[in-house]
């Protein structure tokens, strides 16, 4: 399964770079997010309901799972048979990726993306618990308020994604660091927000600042797609993007730390709280993706003439 789904991701920046302009390739960016977020969640409500239609047989449910990847094969073979870009994109040329490695932009890279999967998946794993559990430990809200309110997160991240690319053309002209930047800020923010009775105390405070945590998330993983393709020269775009989200994926380990926490001190604030520097450290090393003086005026022209 990794092997199959690992190039797919690899190929969302050079796509991007081959088959874009320059002032559509945020928006493209934005689209392939929103359909990981769209896929989780609709896992995360088809599985059990499968289940029970199946009768708790997972080996059925694997097989109507299998329609998914079966209609992403057919699209795939579809795109063999479309235009060619007008620009194809040279081929990859060692050197140049040598010199992207040495550059301290391919490392911000891999951190930006290593720390957005680590507050994504950490706090997916933590908060349904902490509201579903009594008090003193959880909230005590139980299951069903707490799957609920996952759902908030889940919506937040479909439109989050969606929009991040309008967001990086109208509110920041193209360019991706403030949109990075402004993504793990608002995961600080909205990660701690659960703490504090007068937010988990109200629904509907509750549920805006669960939706705002998934809408700030997804405005950090969709675009450094963008960044790669901005940043680095054309010919190794898919490389640096794929190397930097093969090592970037391990992020997950947030989930183990957060756990171990957990288990240390018996309570979730410990978790939240790291969740929450995580993420203003994301800020910082978001504030270092910065793109080469040459690529800007190109891609400034690039947008001018498209």
């Amino acid at each position: 399964m990794g092997l199959g789904t690992g190039p797919v991701v690899a190929c969302v920046s050079i796509v991007a770079l081959k088959w874009f302009p320059p002032n559509e390739r945020p928006i493209y960016s934005g689209f392939q997010g929103t359909g990981i977020s769209l896929g989780v969640m609709i896992g995360l409500f088809a599985v059990p309901q499968l289940m029970n239609v199946t009768g708790g047989n997972w080996k059925a449910v694997f097989v109507w799972l299998g329609i998914a990847p079966f209609i992403a094969l057919v699209s795939c073979i579809i795109t063999i048979f479309a235009k060619e870009p007008p620009k194809p994109v040279r081929p990859d040329n060692s050197h140049d990726f040598a010199k992207a490695v040495r550059r301290p932009e391919f490392y911000f890279t891999i951190l930006v993306i290593f720390i957005g999967i680590w507050i994504m998946d950490a706090f997916n794993d933590l908060t349904p618990g902490y509201m579903a559990i009594p008090a003193p430990m959880g909230l005590g809200f139980g299951g069903a308020v707490a799957g609920m309110s996952m759902m908030f997160v889940s919506i937040g991240s479909i439109i989050g994604a969606l929009l991040s690319g309008f967001i990086v053309l109208k509110a920041f002209n193209g360019r991706v660091k403030p949109c990075i930047v402004l993504g793990f800020i608002g995961c600080a923010i909205f990660t701690l927000s659960v703490r504090f009775p007068f937010i988990y105390n109200n629904s509907a405070v509750l549920y805006t600042c669960l939706f705002f945590q998934g809408f700030s998330v997804s405005l950090v993983i969709p675009q450094t797609a963008m960044y790669v393709a901005q940043a680095f020269p054309h010919s190794v775009v898919g490389k640096v993007y794929g190397t930097a989200m093969g090592i970037g994926v391990f992020g997950s380990v947030g989930i183990t730390v957060g756990a171990y926490i957990l288990h240390a001190t018996g309570s979730y604030h410990g978790p939240i709280y790291v969740v929450a520097a995580i993420s203003a450290i994301g800020a910082i090393i978001g504030l270092y993706l910065n793109i080469p003086k040459e690529k800007q005026v190109a891609a400034q022209e690039a947008r001018v003439n498209a």
